[in-house]
C-alpha cells in the first residue's frame, strides 16, 4: 500500500475509488479529494483500526463471563480468529505486490466470519447475550465490508503495485 500512497494519480475515477473503497480521507479536517492521504504504516488501515477493536471486544466479553473463560477451546478459537484479522492485515501490508497483500486480506476476512461463526456457539452456550453477540457480529461485518472495499480497489489496480 506504500507504493500506491506514492502513485501519481491521474484519473479521477482512480482518485476517487481509492478514497471510497480504501477509506483513506479522515473526517475531520476536510480534504481536498484530489490530495490522498499518506499510507506509511499497516496502523494507518481502518480495516486494521477496525480489526483492532473487534479483537478488544472479543476479549471483553470473554473477561465478562466465567463459563465463557472456562471453554478454553472456544476462547482459543474465537480469540485466535480475531488476532488472525489484524495479523494477516499486518502481514499483507508488508507484502511485495498487490497479489500478496490481497491474499493476506482475502484470509483477514475468512476470520471475520470465523468470529461470527464462534460468537454464534457463545450465544447458544450463554455464554453472550443477544446485544454482545450482535455488537461483536456487527463489528466483524463492519471489518469484513471495509476489507472488501480495499480489495475491490487493490484487484482494479492489481499490476500497479512494486
Amino acid at each position: 500500500m506504500d507504493a500506491l500512497a506514492r502513485n501519481q494519480w491521474t484519473d479521477w475515477a482512480g482518485i476517487r475509488t481509492l478514497l471510497i473503497a480504501a477509506r483513506l480521507f479522515d473526517s475531520s479536517p476536510p480534504r481536498r479529494w484530489d490530495s490522498p492521504m499518506r499510507l506509511t504504516r499497516f496502523e494507518d488501515l481502518e480495516c486494521w483500526q477496525e480489526a483492532r477493536k473487534l479483537v478488544n471486544m472479543v476479549y471483553d466479553a470473554v473477561r465478562k463471563d466465567g463459563a465463557f473463560q472456562r471453554d478454553l477451546r472456544l476462547v482459543g478459537q474465537i480469540t485466535a480468529a480475531g488476532v488472525s484479522i489484524m495479523n494477516n492485515i499486518a502481514e499483507g501490508w508488508a507484502a511485495q505486490s498487490n497479489a500478496e497483500f490481497i491474499r493476506f486480506l482475502t484470509y483477514s476476512r475468512r476470520s471475520c466470519a470465523e468470529v461470527q461463526n464462534c460468537g454464534y456457539v457463545a450465544l447458544d452456550q450463554r455464554y453472550l447475550n443477544e446485544e454482545g453477540f450482535r455488537e461483536i457480529y456487527d463489528q466483524a461485518l463492519k471489518t469484513t465490508q471495509i476489507i472488501d472495499g480495499l480489495l475491490r480497489y487493490l484487484r482494479s489496480r492489481r499490476s500497479q503495485r512494486s
